[in-house]
C-alpha cells in the first residue's frame, strides 16, 4: 500500500512538473518579468496579512499570471477594439502578453480572495 502511494505521489510530481515546463518554457523572459510585478504589486498592496500568506499569495499570483496572460491580453484587446469601435475609430489594438500578465497577476489573487471573503461570510453558497 504505501509504495503504491509513492507511484502516485511520484507521478503526480511529474505531471505537475511537466506543465510548468511547458507554460514556463512558452512564455517570455518579459512576460514572467510582468508577472512578478503584478504579484509584487499584490504584495505591497496588501501590508494586512501574514508574511507567510503574502509569499503564498504572491506564488499563486505569479503563476496565475504566467497561465492567464494569453486569455487576458486577448480580453483586454477585445475591450479597447469595442470601445473604439464605438466612437467610430477604425484602428485595431493588440495588447501584448506581457501586459495580460501584469494584469491578471496583479487580478488572479484579489478575485480569488474576494470569493473566499464570499464564502466566510455567506458558508451555505457551497
Amino acid at each position: 500500500m504505501d509504495q503504491s502511494l509513492n507511484v502516485v505521489t511520484s507521478l503526480n510530481r511529474t505531471a505537475i512538473n511537466e506543465v510548468l515546463a511547458d507554460c514556463l518554457s512558452q512564455s517570455s523572459h518579459a512576460e514572467m518579468l510582468c508577472a512578478l510585478a503584478g504579484a509584487a504589486l499584490f504584495v505591497i498592496s496588501r501590508d494586512n496579512l501574514k508574511v507567510w500568506k503574502q509569499a503564498a499569495f504572491a506564488l499563486i499570483s505569479f503563476v496565475g499570471g504566467i497561465f492567464s496572460s494569453e486569455f487576458i491580453s486577448e480580453l483586454l484587446s477585445g475591450l479597447l477594439n469595442m470601445m473604439l469601435f464605438k466612437l467610430g475609430l477604425e484602428q485595431i489594438i493588440r495588447v501584448p502578453r506581457e501586459t495580460g500578465a501584469l494584469v491578471a497577476s496583479a487580478v488572479c489573487v484579489t478575485v480569488l480572495l474576494r470569493i473566499v471573503k464570499v464564502v466566510r461570510n455567506y458558508p451555505d453558497i457551497i
